[in-house]
């Protein structure tokens, strides 16, 4: 693969643009003022010159929705130093092993009382700071080298898994993005996840980079969004498919607003459909990818696939491959292997990648199942969820289509214990006997549901999605 990528140029256009942003008036954040990009670099004087004498080596920022948590994260995506976000609700233990990966690092928080032991540590309140009396002195300090950011995930052990970003990972996705999306400069972005999240990438930095306006959503806006993005002027949502299905549920007329991007699980054509009926908007785009390509590879446009009526298993394809992405295939497993500047070496701590390299990138599996049909990229389900049983291979994602087709509902999720080598079925419907009889009836014994489970509702991760661990938990307590 030709290296047509060039960081440097990439770097200077992105410094032009953040310095012509500063000395605007345009709207950086909508929160409970409107602060402008001037507003924004004031805060990073102020943190700067509070800083500078301080001596660490990574900047750990634990997440809000304040302008002042908002520009501790982009004064730290702009510093030398690696920019680790993290989770309000982190446990505990969690932000400690976070912290043992570190020398001296500094935490910046906005009065977070939580933990009082990170007083032990290099710390700054960030509620303590004032725009009053700012010098302005604060200088873009962008480190081409080593990781840029470390996003933290849980891995299988449970334990929290920094995944590096580099600056070339970032910059490559939000040059794709904005070659895909053409934005106007009236632009604003709604934010309803924790920055913690790796979409805070194409939203936050995207939205910073290029100049627009991010309003932060609570809990209490997606109960009233329709009122939410009309006293907002919002005309940019990017989040999970779980999140729309809950503001489609709470909707009471149709909403305007120009781009709907969805990402981070696979989206069906049910969903598609419900979006479409309950919004006007200009384009319906899929995004996927993982945190560890920072956070996209490909992209659709749903409209299209809807008209066409291309879905497998009545999921949409994750897309075709953004600019200087290469694709190919685990010839063992099936699973996607990934090319390209939007790779970065390693786990903090650990090298995933086994040095592997192609055409002088590094190569990562995905671990996600993939099948390609008139170019598209169809995501078939993660390595993991896939099982035997009676001697035949299953997938969840399957399961699930078949499970949901049958029985004619929406919400269903599908849990295997290995262990107890039982599945689950698991709504919010109440299924009735002659249905469950329809089931076993209509499939072979080897995909029957072992158990129904009926659930009132459905916890998520703090990224948004639903948490398939806490239904597995759930399940395995029936057990006990």
């Amino acid at each position: 693969m030709k290296n047509n990528f060039n960081l440097i140029t990439s770097i200077s256009k992105i410094k032009k643009k953040i310095l012509e942003n500063f000395i605007s008036d345009n709207i950086f954040l909508r929160a409970d003022q409107d602060y402008s990009y001037n507003h924004l670099y004031k805060f990073l004087s102020i943190l700067e010159n509070r800083l500078c004498k301080k001596k660490f080596d990574a900047i750990i920022v634990v997440c809000d929705k304040s302008f002042n948590t908002y520009s501790s994260h982009i004064f730290s995506f702009l510093s030398a130093k690696p920019w680790i976000p993290v989770s309000e609700n982190i446990s505990r233990n969690d932000l400690i092993e976070i912290i043992k990966h570190f020398s001296y690092p500094i935490i910046l928080h906005n009065d977070f009382k939580k933990y009082n032991f990170i007083s032990k540590y290099k710390n700054l309140n960030l509620a303590n700071l004032s725009l009053k009396n700012t010098v302005n002195t604060f200088e873009i300090n962008i480190n081409e080298k080593g990781p840029k950011a470390i996003f933290f995930t849980s891995g299988s052990s449970g334990k929290p898994k920094g995944v590096k970003l580099s600056l070339q990972n970032i910059i490559v996705n939000i040059d794709n993005i904005g070659e895909i999306l053409k934005l106007n400069k009236n632009d604003n972005f709604a934010d309803f996840h924790e920055v913690s999240f790796v979409i805070s990438i194409p939203i936050l930095i995207f939205c910073f980079t290029n100049g627009k306006t991010l309003t932060p959503g609570k809990f209490s806006d997606i109960l009233n969004f329709e009122s939410f993005i009309k006293e907002n002027k919002v005309n940019i949502l990017i989040t999970v498919p779980t999140l729309y299905k809950t503001l489609i549920k709470t909707m009471k007329k149709k909403c305007n607003i120009k781009y709907l991007i969805t990402c981070g699980e696979p989206i069906e054509k049910n969903l598609i459909i419900d979006i479409k009926k309950n919004f006007y908007y200009n384009k319906l785009l899929n995004f996927y990818g993982s945190t560890e390509v920072s956070p996209w590879i490909l992209y659709c446009d749903l409209e299209k696939i809807l008209k066409e009526n291309f879905f497998q298993d009545s999921y949409a394809p994750a897309g075709k491959p953004m600019k200087h992405v290469k694709l190919d295939f685990n010839k063992k497993t099936n699973t996607l292997l990934v090319n390209g500047p939007q790779v970065f070496e390693s786990y903090l701590g650990k090298n995933f990648l086994k040095n592997k390299k192609k055409d002088g990138y590094f190569l990562y599996d995905t671990g996600d199942i993939f099948e390609i049909s008139k170019k598209y990229y169809f995501c078939k389900g993660r390595i993991d969820h896939q099982f035997k049983r009676f001697g035949y291979r299953l997938n969840i994602l399957n399961l699930e289509f078949n499970y949901k087709r049958i029985l004619k509902t929406k919400i269903l999720y599908v849990v295997y214990l290995e262990k107890k080598s039982k599945v689950f079925c698991i709504t919010q419907d109440k299924i009735e006997l002659k249905e469950k009889s329809k089931l076993l009836k209509s499939l072979p014994k080897y995909k029957h549901p072992d158990l129904f489970l009926e659930l009132n509702r459905f916890s998520s991760t703090t990224s948004g999605k639903i948490s398939r661990t806490d239904l597995k938990k759930i399940c395995e307590e029936t057990f006990q």
